[in-house]
């Protein structure tokens, strides 16, 4: 959890001045300070490691579907399917990652 020193930290290096209790910045320090404030926040929730997390599941997931989509056309043609059949199936399969 952010403290108020870590506000005024962040605020300073977003490009924010402070003289006689008035604070300036123009749009960009504004939007520095955003970017700053959110990355403290992901930061301290881990969102970071959820991602590489979330990026690997989706990984696995691909290389399953593309291992059935090779299995499935396999099992097509041992059991007499034509080419064209075995095409359908793995794309059949493999579309399944646009739903």
């Amino acid at each position: 959890m952010m403290n108020q020193e870590d506000i005024i930290r962040m605020a300073r290096e977003a490009g924010f001045s402070e003289q006689d209790g008035i604070i300036t910045g123009g749009v960009s320090d504004l939007e520095r300070f955003a970017e700053l404030i959110a990355a403290a926040e992901r930061k301290a929730i881990g969102f970071d490691k959820a991602e590489l997390w979330i990026k690997r599941i989706n990984d696995a997931v691909l290389a399953e579907r593309e291992a059935c989509a090779e299995a499935a056309a396999d099992a097509v043609a041992f059991n007499g399917g034509t080419v064209q059949m075995e095409a359908h199936v793995r794309q059949a399969i493999r579309a399944r990652s646009e739903k």
